[in-house]
């Protein structure tokens, strides 16, 4: 089909079985939690993980048929490389590292077991990402209670057993988690976040083991789920850092002595970092980082600023996340300047109040000094100079985790009565629920999740083409024509939605629109694979003319700008070519066919100084090319240069003595020099 929302659509290969994923996996992913619950955790401490997963369960219900929908396409639906067919390493190993992804083997790895096991049917997608959510929190769980557990804490903490869990359901119900648990692609971030926390857990179990070998397997499974965790997704490179911070913090005391004696530790962190920045980032980190930028409408500076007020954003949306507030596509306005917004010198003041705060807290409130650092630094590889998207609610999965418990735990001392406590702390979870399920309606298909993000969003394009996916998807084509249209209004070089307004106008039998728009397409993006195809379609079953004069379209660039100019001087939209024949010029100066056409262009509108130009370059290109000397000695007579002309039709007949028209210009020429 010619219709296209972020990506190109293909049909989907069918699926290699029909077995259940959870059958398969579900042991594997919920042992992660098990081990390390069985050896932190009585039976009768083991009811919170019940009751939290059957939480989970119960308000992500209504998500299983949620299709696949924006970077999922890429990721796994086009994805060839996660579409096996058997379980033997090579597969294996083929999947994990032959992805568009190749840097996250793991997660392509999970979305490969997927695929082997149902193919494409989206619940069993689902199945797993809840359940990697389900382990996620029960490590949370358990890495609070831990937490809470040590001398060093227990003093402030001993009377608010109930912390860990209520936030950990707060937490994990919160309606923030849906784009990393809804948003089938964004396992790759939930599942680095839960190696992410059994790497930090297993640390710390470690470090009050006694027996030798049970303290040096518990440092292999933190290494280990470290590596599990950089494998799935690239902001777990902040680990090493917190693993260290915590060991100050929480075992060190935050001795001085002790940090100036692991400076080389912190160096030799330092310099696996960097290592790793080299390995992801192809051996030139700031050449790929500057890269980052070129296809973005923003600067390094101009991001940069805007962060500090998305970050202000996202906890705002950790306050009070009701679901008219969360959007798959916020359209956060750039900070231009530190005065453009006059928003931006306060949320910079803001987030280093915040950094100061962390400081000053650590001395006598070091789990909240820890949690604010937890939230600002797990923030900092997505909110700061890596050229990403400005914001996207996904990101706060792991930085949120920590970010909640100082709120609930000031919120409980505040409230004096253990039953005002208690109240609150229910309410507070039971609008979590809520509004978690609520917003997961939204989810429940594309037409109601774009209409929300276009709704939300209504000056950003890409919601609004694929809003218009979404309604051709339905078969409601003049409202997708609408929306594409207001995408174009929005940012006029969209070649997706030049080639889907393309698509639908031709349907139509608005034919001339649709080869402009299919033509502005492939201008904006020569490579447009889709728009060629369809432009071709169109122009072989044009009615009249003359079809056979256009060629299949080429797939280099220049020749391809040729064709759509040849197309575009055939339909009598001369700028349309001219401006084609430019943009080929501009990058092959030296195209002889390109000078060629357009100096033809020129002269039939009697820009003939302009023409002389482009028919001089092309036969001091090509010298054999008799219509572009024709042309030139043609042009070069309409200015009264009889001489040269002259010498131009001598050579047309030298290389075809049987072109009539030369012989017959060039003997009137011969009689007007003579009489000049």
């Amino acid at each position: 089909m010619g219709i296209t929302g972020r990506n190109k659509i293909f049909p989907l290969p069918g699926a290699a079985g029909k077995d259940t994923i959870v059958s398969f996996l579900t042991s594997f992913f919920l042992s992660i939690a098990g081990r390390a619950a069985a050896s932190a955790a009585s039976a009768a401490e083991k009811r919170p993980l019940l009751f939290i997963a059957v939480a989970i369960i119960l308000i992500y219900s209504n998500t299983f048929q949620v299709p696949f929908i924006l970077d999922d396409e890429p990721n796994i639906l086009y994805n060839a490389g996660i579409r096996i067919t058997d379980l033997t390493p090579d597969s294996l190993l083929h999947a994990a590292f032959a992805s568009t992804t190749r840097h996250r083997p793991l997660a392509n790895l999970s979305f490969a077991l997927n695929y082997y096991l149902h193919g494409y049917d989206p619940p069993g997608y689902h199945a797993i990402n809840i359940l990697i959510h389900i382990a996620t929190a029960i490590l949370l769980y358990l890495f609070l209670k831990t937490t809470l557990d040590l001398p060093s804490q227990r003093r402030h903490f001993n009377h608010a057993v109930w912390l860990p869990l209520v936030v950990t359901l707060i937490w994990s119900l919160h309606p923030i988690q849906t784009q990393s648990v809804t948003y089938i692609v964004q396992r790759m971030n939930s599942l680095a976040a839960m190696f992410y926390l059994l790497s930090l857990l297993c640390y710390v179990q470690a470090r009050s083991a006694t027996p030798s070998r049970r303290k040096w397997l518990l440092f292999g499974a933190s290494l280990l789920s470290g590596l599990f965790a950089l494998g799935s997704k690239e902001n777990a490179a902040t680990l090493p850092f917190f693993i260290l911070l915590y060991e100050w913090y929480f075992f060190r005391n935050l001795s001085r002595k002790w940090l100036k004696h692991r400076i080389p530790y912190l160096a030799g962190a330092l310099l696996i970092l960097t290592g790793l920045v080299y390995i992801y980032l192809g051996g030139q980190p700031l050449q790929a980082i500057q890269s980052g930028y070129l296809s973005r409408p923003f600067t390094m500076d101009e991001r940069l600023l805007t962060e500090f007020r998305v970050v202000l954003f996202y906890i705002s949306l950790l306050l009070f996340p009701h679901p008219s507030r969360l959007n798959l596509d916020h359209d956060i306005a750039l900070s231009t300047s530190w005065l453009a917004p006059a928003s931006t010198i306060p949320a910079v003041a803001a987030i280093g109040g915040l950094a100061v705060l962390a400081v000053c807290l650590a001395r006598h409130r070091p789990l909240y000094s820890f949690c604010l650092l937890w939230f600002l630094g797990n923030l900092l590889i997505e909110s700061s100079i890596i050229g990403l998207e400005i914001s996207f609610e996904h990101r706060n999965y792991l930085p949120s985790m920590l970010a909640i418990l100082p709120i609930v735990a000031i919120t409980g001392q505040g409230l004096k009565s253990k039953g005002l406590q208690g109240a609150a702390l229910l309410v507070a979870v039971a609008a979590m629920a809520f509004w978690t399920h609520e917003r997961n309606k939204v989810w429940g298909d594309e037409l109601s999740l774009w209409s929300d993000a276009a709704g939300k969003s209504p000056q950003k394009a890409r919601p609004q083409n694929n809003l218009g996916t979404a309604m051709f998807h339905k078969g409601r084509y003049k409202e997708a024509i609408v929306s594409y249209s207001r995408t174009l209004e929005i940012e006029p070089e969209h070649a997706i939605a030049h080639n889907n307004l393309g698509f639908l106008l031709d349907e139509f039998g608005r034919i001339r629109e649709a080869i402009h728009h299919y033509l502005q397409a492939i201008r904006i993006q020569p490579d447009y694979r889709q728009a060629h195809l369809n432009l071709n379609k169109t122009i072989k079953n044009l009615p009249g003319g003359n079809p056979e004069r256009i060629e299949p379209v080429p797939s280099d660039p220049v020749e391809s700008l040729l064709a759509r100019g040849t197309i575009m001087a055939d339909l009598d939209s001369p700028e349309e070519a001219l401006a084609f024949f430019t943009q080929a010029l501009a990058i092959n100066p030296d195209h002889a066919e390109a000078h060629f056409q357009k100096g033809t262009l020129l002269a039939n509108q009697d820009k003939i100084d302009a023409a002389i130009i482009h028919f001089t370059a092309a036969v001091r290109l090509n010298p054999a090319d008799v219509d572009a000397r024709f042309n030139l000695a043609t042009a070069l007579a309409g200015r009264h240069r009889f001489k040269e002309a002259i010498s131009h039709f001598v050579e047309v007949l030298r290389l075809n003595p049987d072109d009539a028209d030369a012989r017959r210009n060039l003997g009137i020429l011969r009689r007007a020099n003579i009489s000049s």
